[in-house]
């Protein structure tokens, strides 16, 4: 799941994903992390991000409209000599299909100065 998303307004905008393993020990005992685009949750063509190599990655509307535009972000590691993939969210620029197509833990909106107006946090039943 997408970590945060912050909103500065409705054309600016960063969603932050954190890289979260199986292992109870965490993902920094995870091996080969990278992120990947996707153009569907199981598909095999796999765009790797060779730049973002970090347990947590940063992307930013402009970013997504010229290289994620309806894509999915995804995450593989090896961890424990098992590999692992996950589709962790769908990108658009658009952040109102964003929102509608996926689940953030958190929602933080803020000014042109990047100070929190509002958060909003997924509380879990």
């Amino acid at each position: 799941m997408p970590e945060k998303i912050l909103v500065l307004d409705s054309s600016t905008f960063f969603v932050i994903c954190h890289a979260v393993a199986e292992d109870e020990k965490g993902i920094r005992n995870a091996q080969n992390l990278y992120w990947f685009l996707s153009d569907g949750k199981n598909a095999a063509n796999q765009e790797i991000l060779s730049d973002h190599t970090c347990e947590t990655i940063v992307l930013d509307a402009d970013w997504i409209a010229k290289h994620a535009e309806n894509k999915y972000l995804g995450l593989q590691y090896r961890q424990n000599g098992n590999t692992h993939t996950e589709t962790v969210c769908f990108l658009s620029s658009d952040i109102t299909v964003l929102l509608k197509r996926n689940s953030f833990a958190k929602l933080n909106i803020c000014d042109i100065h990047g100070n929190t107006k509002d958060t909003y946090t997924l509380k879990r039943r």
